[in-house]
């Protein structure tokens, strides 16, 4: 929510103006130790990132859903900690378990369940949708991801693109 829609709502909150210093520089930790897990890192913003475990297991010695979760733990135990990065799309997801970081990992064995495994969910669960998206999907009765997954590529790209 923008700060001035939030103090609209709210005229009494005191607001604490953002440390951008201290943001970029705990977002660079937390990205260091993102690339000291896999070159595969695609930033998405200061504190929000896609890492590609796959392919690294015998690097770390543990399955990449265990690294991603001993990578969590550190984070939350490093100076980062006030600072705790969170994906927008991860924290809502409807299952997670935790309240702080939250991630989903899909197994490379397991690409082929993914598609069925998200189909029940609502399609503003998919990255990059966002209002605006989702009243056009509305519009044209489409809610759930599993209503996408039936159309074509191109009617896709026709309609949405």
């Amino acid at each position: 929510m923008p700060m001035f829609k939030a103090l609209e709502l709210c005229p009494e909150a005191v607001v604490v103006p953002p440390n951008m210093e201290k943001y970029v520089g705990v977002g660079r930790e937390v990205r260091a130790l993102m690339q000291a897990l896999t070159p595969q890192v695609e930033p998405l913003s200061i504190d929000e990132a896609f890492l590609d475990l796959a392919g690294t297991e015998k690097l770390h010695g543990m399955p990449p859903a265990l690294v991603l979760a001993r990578f969590a733990q550190t984070v939350e135990r490093s100076s980062a900690s006030p600072f705790r990065p969170v994906s927008p799309t991860a924290s809502s997801w409807p299952r997670s378990p935790r309240t702080s970081a939250s991630r989903v990992v899909f197994r490379p064995s397991g690409e082929a369940e993914a598609p069925s495994f998200l189909a029940e969910h609502p399609v503003t669960l998919i990255w990059g949708v966002g209002k605006a998206l989702a009243a056009t999907l509305e519009r044209d009765g489409i809610r759930m991801i599993a209503q996408l997954q039936r159309m074509e590529r191109g009617e896709l790209m026709r309609r949405y693109a």
